[in-house]
């Protein structure tokens, strides 16, 4: 498990910056960059959606398909610290969400 900080704000999962999710799905197959890399389990809060998530917590299970990964270990991803962001101010869809921890081998 990695310690995850999630700074996309219009996540559904995102509580003050953690994610409710035990588990979430890193896509990035012929990544090299950060940038090609995304969140796939991203979800768009609904309107009137509390930012608060309740469940949240710092220790996520990742899998991760980026296979160039330096810490991509068989499709898990073996960080100890993840960050993942979003690409533009108000992210919309998991393609501009992106894994800032990534380091390509």
């Amino acid at each position: 498990m990695a310690y995850l900080a999630c700074e996309v704000n219009t996540c559904a999962h995102n509580g003050q910056g953690l994610c409710s999710l035990s588990d979430i799905q890193v896509e990035g197959a012929g990544a090299c960059v950060c940038g090609q890399t995304c969140c796939h389990s991203f979800s768009p809060k609904s309107a009137g959606q509390n930012s608060r998530c309740g469940g949240s917590q710092p220790l996520t299970n990742i899998d991760c398909d980026a296979s160039r990964c330096q810490y991509n270990e068989n499709g898990l991803c073996r960080a100890e610290r993840v960050r993942v962001s979003g690409c533009k101010d108000h992210v919309c869809s998991s393609q501009e969400t992106e894994c800032c921890t990534f380091t390509c081998r």
